[in-house]
């Protein structure tokens, strides 16, 4: 799993940034046409191609809490990092291993495990954010550069967007 980061500029000139915390589908494709004339007798000629557009089709998701230190259409300033403590794996298993754990949480031996992660300052919904940037550079026809893991590419369109909230239809109740 990669990620990409869209960026454009919008009707004032601000650059627009949208990353997805993951992309789990991303599809490269070029294609040309070959050109074919008919002859009196036999198969038809070709001599000529033309090149098509490439196109990119990327599947995607975006969260309120991204993991990886990517806040989207927010700017870096609207996350804090935060220290997150981490629960040990099992215990020890055996009367050896509770005591030597035991000792070494009492005298102060024992060092936990932490991540860093971000955490909005203000609470602001990215991937409403996220959906309404993406609806405006379809409708606006924003000419979007995209970085992949592959390649990158220069003037892109969004000709097709389409959204899945499966957070709001996972707590739906019927």
């Amino acid at each position: 799993m990669s990620t990409v980061l869209l960026t454009w500029e919008d009707d004032s000139g601000d650059t627009i940034a949208v990353r997805f915390d993951v992309v789990t589908s991303e599809n490269h494709e070029g294609t040309q046409t070959v050109t074919d004339y008919p002859v009196e007798e036999g198969v038809d000629a070709t001599d000529h191609a033309r090149p098509g557009l490439d196109t990119l089709s990327l599947e995607g998701l975006v969260s309120n809490t991204p993991l990886y230190s990517n806040p989207g259409v927010e700017k870096l300033g609207d996350f804090a990092p935060s220290e997150l403590d981490l629960p040990d794996g099992p215990g020890p298993r055996n009367l050896t291993g509770l005591v030597s754990a035991g000792i070494s949480a009492l005298t102060g031996g024992a060092k936990a495990k932490s991540a860093t992660v971000l955490q909005q300052t203000e609470f602001k919904d990215r991937v409403r954010a996220t959906y309404e940037a993406l609806q405006d550079a379809r409708t606006k026809s924003r000419m979007l550069r995209v970085e992949t893991s592959l390649r990158e590419y220069e003037n892109m369109l969004v000709s097709t967007r389409s959204i899945r909230d499966l957070v709001r239809a996972s707590c739906s109740a019927s």
